[in-house]
């Protein structure tokens, strides 16, 4: 685990790992209640806000963590901050976030930060967006 320099971050595999599984949890919720998914059977998109502002509670905390001096650290995450209302989708500024962290981390010269799953992501998540 020294690869993602978990100590100095303040945090631990268990935490990690508890965290993770709260995010997906709470993927699995969001699929569950998908605004268009829930527009199809007549509840409107707005209706769905509730299950957003759940999750953004879940995510908020996570703001504190963001290194707001390093700017490839603090763009990807502005960016999948600002999408994910816009958007009224979650995966979609995840996707932004992971693309934008891939560009910006690889115009800075920082490919020692990136890896294999992390550019595959990106690139899956691109493909997506014009078939939109």
């Amino acid at each position: 685990m020294l690869h993602f320099h978990l100590a100095e971050h303040g945090t631990t595999v268990r935490t990690e790992i508890i965290a993770g599984i709260t995010t997906f949890l709470s993927m699995v919720y969001i699929l569950a209640v998908y605004p268009s998914v829930m527009g199809e059977i007549g509840i409107p998109a707005f209706a769905t806000a509730t299950a957003l502002i759940m999750v953004a509670f879940l995510m908020i905390a996570q703001i504190a963590h963001i290194n707001f001096n390093d700017l490839t650290e603090a763009i990807p995450c502005l960016v999948a901050i600002i999408v994910m209302p816009f958007s009224y989708n979650i995966a979609d500024g995840i996707g932004f976030g992971f693309i934008a962290w891939t560009g910006v981390n690889l115009l800075c010269g920082h490919r020692e930060r990136l890896n294999p799953i992390l550019i595959g992501a990106s690139i899956l998540f691109l493909a997506k967006y014009p078939f939109l």
